[in-house]
This record gives C-alpha cells, sequence and structure tokens, in this order.
C-alpha cells in the first residue's frame, strides 16, 4: 500500500540557534547515530542541574543557565537536544525542505517494503502522523509489527529487507539495536526492539519494532505490558489515566507497560495512547487495520466505563454521550489538545471517535443519549 500523500501544518522552529545547511556538513555515519541517540538518553535520565549541565559540557551542548526549577519546566531536555542537534548535524534550510525530505524518506520506506512483499505492518506515530510539524527538527516514527515466523529463511527476508534500508540513506546504530534482535520477535511473535537511524542528510527515523501477539494483546488488560529483547535505562515518563489525569508513570528497563494502575487510576502509557488514532501505511495483508480497529474499541469502551458513562435507565442500558465528549477524550491521548493536531486529522479523528461509540453502543445493547 503506498503511503497517501496528506497535507502537513508547519509551526515556528523551537529551540536553540539555527544550524548549519545539509550540504555543509559531512554525512552522518554509525557512530554519529549512537552519540546522538546516548544523548537524548542522558538528558531525558538526568534528574538534576548538576547532571544536566555535566551532559552539557561533555558533549558541548550550548546551553543557558541550568536551575532546579527549569530542571522541572516541560521542554528543557527537548530544547537541549534541539541545541546539541542544530550544533553537530545536518538541518534542513527551511521547513519546507523539512516536510519535502519528511514525504520522501516516508515513501522510500514504504516503497521499499512493498517491492520486497515484506509481511510486516508499518504505521506512523509523532508529529508527522498528525499532520502538524514542530519544526525542521521533526522526525519519523514508525510502529512495525513483525509476525511470527517458524521458516528461518523467511526470518532472514524480513531482517534482510531492513537491513537494506541502509542502501536508502538510513544510517542504523547496530550498537544500539542491532538488526538480530528482531530474530526474536520474528521467532516468537513477541517482544519490543528499537531501531535507532537517521539520515545521511540528518532526519532522525526510529523504528518501534513490536511482534504481532503484544499487538494483538494490546486492548487486553493483560498481559498488559510488552517485554523489551533488549533492555535500556529505566525512567519515569509521562502517562495520562481514562479520565484525563496526566502523572509521571514508572516505565522500567525490561518491558513497556500498556496500562498501569496508579493512585486508584488506570493509566494508559506509550503505545496504546500513539496508536489508537494511527493509521497504516503499509498494510498488505489488512491485518494492521484490523488490529487499529480493534484497540480503538476496546480504548473507547474503557473510556466510557472510567468516566461513568454507563447508565442503567428504567431497566436499560444507556450510554450518557454528555459524560464522554470528544475534548474529554482526547485528553486521554499522547497528544491531548485540538491545537496539536491539523484540522482534517482532527475531525477524522472525532468522526472516528464517534463512530467507535456507536459500535460499542451496539455491541453492549445500549442506546446513546
Amino acid at each position: 500500500m503506498a503511503a497517501e500523500q496528506v497535507p502537513i501544518i508547519v509551526e515556528k522552529q523551537l529551540g536553540g540557534p539555527p544550524g548549519r545547511s545539509d550540504s555543509m556538513r559531512p554525512k552522518v555515519t554509525p557512530d554519529d547515530v549512537t552519540r546522538f541517540f546516548n544523548v537524548r538518553t542522558a538528558l531525558w535520565t538526568a534528574n538534576s542541574p548538576t547532571q544536566l549541565q555535566a551532559i552539557c559540557t561533555q558533549f558541548g551542548i550550548p546551553a543557558p543557565e541550568i536551575t532546579q526549577q527549569t530542571v522541572v519546566e516541560k521542554g528543557l531536555r527537548k530544547d537541549l537536544f534541539n541545541r546539541y542537534a542544530q550544533e553537530y548535524f545536518p538541518q534542513s534550510e527551511s521547513i519546507e525542505a523539512h516536510n519535502a525530505k519528511l514525504h520522501t524518506r516516508l515513501n522510500s520506506v514504504v516503497q521499499h517494503l512493498a517491492f520486497g512483499q515484506s509481511d510486516a505492518v508499518l504505521y506512523t506515530v509523532g508529529s508527522f502522523a498528525k499532520g502538524k510539524i514542530n519544526g525542521t527538527q521533526s522526525d519519523l516514527d514508525f510502529v512495525m509489527v513483525l509476525p511470527e515466523m517458524t521458516d528461518t529463511d523467511a526470518q532472514q527476508r524480513e531482517i534482510d529487507l531492513i537491513t537494506q534500508l541502509q542502501d536508502k540513506g538510513i544510517i542504523f546504530s547496530q550498537e544500539l539495536g542491532p538488526f538480530e534482535d528482531l530474530r526474536q520477535i520474528l521467532s516468537t511473535g513477541r517482544g519490543l526492539a528499537r531501531m535507532y537511524a537517521m539520515t545521511e542528510d540528518g532526519l532522525e527515523v526510529e523504528f518501534h519494532v513490536l511482534g504481532i501477539h503484544d499487538m494483538q494483546d494490546m486492548p487486553r488488560p493483560q498481559p498488559g505490558f510488552i517485554r523489551r529483547v533488549r533492555e535500556v535505562p529505566a525512567k519515569f515518563e509521562q502517562g495520562h489515566s481514562f479520565t484525563g489525569r496526566r502523572d509521571k508513570i514508572f516505565k522500567p528497563s525490561d518491558r513497556v507497560y500498556n496500562y498501569v494502575q496508579q493512585n486508584g487510576e488506570t493509566f494508559v502509557s506509550f503505545y496504546p495512547s500513539l496508536l489508537v488514532w494511527g493509521s497504516p501505511i503499509y498494510d498488505p495483508s489488512g491485518d494492521g487495520k484490523r488490529m487499529l480497529d480493534g484497540l480503538m474499541q476496546a480504548y473507547v469502551k474503557a473510556f466510557i466505563y472510567h468516566n461513568d458513562g454507563y447508565q442503567t435507565i428504567n431497566g436499560e442500558r444507556v450510554i450518557d454521550f454528555s459524560k464522554i465528549p470528544f475534548d474529554r477524550f482526547l485528553a486521554t491521548l499522547y497528544y491531548h489538545q485540538r491545537e496539536d493536531y491539523a484540522p482534517a486529522n482532527l475531525s477524522e479523528l472525532e468522526r472516528r471517535y464517534v463512530a467507535t461509540v456507536g459500535q460499542v453502543a451496539r455491541r453492549v445493547q445500549a442506546t446513546i443519549q
């Protein structure tokens, strides 16, 4: 399936001084990619002004004064990382050029998978997927779902297809995410591997690779997590409950939770809240859309329950829509504000939400009021 060309809204560039253009930088190498993501991990796991200042000194990041107050402020780590990227990596000359770069790379990946007849499913998530990019450092985030395969030759073909993306100018860090990690996922249909990459001209690209059984289990409260193939540093990450409450939730080194019970509420973690509003861009079997439809139905059903949307009136089951308006649903997602989305993307998400409420009502034999 070819990637659909959708209009992208761009906003003014955020963070740091302007970087030099692509033409003024050497091409990115695998060591550059490793260093790039190591800096990101170091910034996101630092918890004090001293730690952050030491990272800036070690990696030559031009930084403002860092205090305990700025450590807790939203956006500091992102700003420091943007400054680092602008200082040492190629930058697009304009937002329009960056937008074109994103489209070109996405289409290149989809066409490569289609030509090689991959059995994977590919989704886009992040700023590009919601129709709005924030500047010349917006990246490409993919969620790739791999099937379970018992044939080792078939496994190798899928691994080779991903490896061959290097011939398309996508440079991977084998130190952080070896291609061989994918074999465990293909053998079992379970697991999470992160493939860290960047294009030769400085576009950050990341593949979140999941096993198909973990994707199929995502609508269910159990097991409720995906086990990592390779451990990463533990950290706290922003999560949100089905009532829209936002709080820090612990992200251990060996797994990623889909749902977490905390402070008397059910919090939704990274993958469900990103994928629930997505759509597949490569889906040869149609399984990608079916899995997302199932996730959306389960998510909306839980959202109705946690917001007291189910009522019994005169012995009949009713869904009270006044308790579950679209904006309240939006508040439970990873991107939770209307202005996060391009107007067309927001309208489509609202349409899907209302339609899904209708599907849930029919399944539980309720009327909507």
